[in-house]
């Protein structure tokens, strides 16, 4: 997935400095959000991963339109953190729903994203290209990984891949913890 966004990163225009930039922790709350919602959105997909897909992409595109609107907030990187810490704590506790509150999860995932897709400082339409590959870049391995984590647990699937699921939510509970308190740490200090 690294590969991917440095792959996205050289496509981008990065070197371009009226296109912005998008700072290290939010890279990394980036990140954070595109396992954690890779791991949460098939737990939620009970009809099916193309509506939550599709639910995923909308949101997407409307965070997108947000954060590009004139006098848009930035999104603070503890923020997306957080949301992760709480995906994450739905993989581990097997939180299940179906119909529309899943899809809402699902649409508010995607806008967050879209929203912390935009750089810092950026001016258009130089930013589009390097807000467009971070949108396509996480999107993708976001969809990539809800594929695999919903192939791996089929219902002939042993019992372990199910409890190694839990494991890796509990993992992004934790580093989303640790986070947070390297952060808060930082401005306290």
């Amino acid at each position: 997935m690294i590969h991917v966004y440095l792959g996205a990163f050289l496509l981008s225009d990065a070197g371009n400095v009226q296109a912005g930039y998008v700072s290290d922790d939010l890279k990394v709350a980036q990140i954070m959000l595109v396992l954690a919602a890779g791991l949460f959105i098939p737990a939620l997909a009970k009809s099916g991963l193309r509506p939550a897909i599709a639910a995923l992409v909308a949101g997407l595109g409307a965070g997108l339109l947000l954060a590009a609107s004139p006098g848009a907030p930035r999104v603070l990187p503890a923020l997306l953190i957080g949301i992760s810490a709480l995906l994450g704590l739905g993989v581990a506790m097997r939180f299940r729903t179906s119909g529309t509150l899943s899809f809402l999860i699902i649409l508010l995932i995607g806008i967050a994203f879209g929203f912390a897709c935009v750089p810092f400082n950026a001016c258009f339409p130089a930013a589009l290209c390097l807000a467009a590959t971070n949108l396509i870049a996480g999107a993708g391995a976001m969809i990539c990984l809800s594929f695999l984590v919903s192939g791996l647990l089929t219902e002939k699937a042993p019992a372990w891949r199910a409890i190694a699921l839990r494991i890796a939510g509990s993992w992004i509970v934790a580093i989303a913890v640790l986070l947070i308190a390297v952060s808060w740490q930082a401005i306290t200090l």
